[in-house]
């Protein structure tokens, strides 16, 4: 499973939302009224689990949950620098 299909099966099971809500182009934070500070978190665990991934040291910011493309674009990166 590519990292973009697996975050968007996370993000629907976060936002209990069917995964056809999400595509690349989706926007989360700020755009998103179930998108919230709980769901961010939960999310992170989730994304943290799912990629073996330190998301505490990783160096995200608000621009990493712009969209699921953005989102999948800061997993790639932290997975290959890990």
């Amino acid at each position: 499973m590519d990292i973009q299909t697996k975050l968007t099966e996370l993000l629907s099971n976060v936002l209990s939302r069917p995964a056809t809500d999400f595509n690349a182009d989706t926007r989360l934070l700020g755009e998103m009224p179930d998108f919230d500070s709980m769901a961010l978190m939960l999310l992170l665990t989730e994304v943290s689990q799912s990629f073996s991934l330190e998301v505490q040291d990783a160096g995200f910011d608000s621009e990493t949950f712009y969209s699921v493309a953005t989102l999948t674009d800061f997993i790639k990166k932290a997975k290959a620098n890990a």
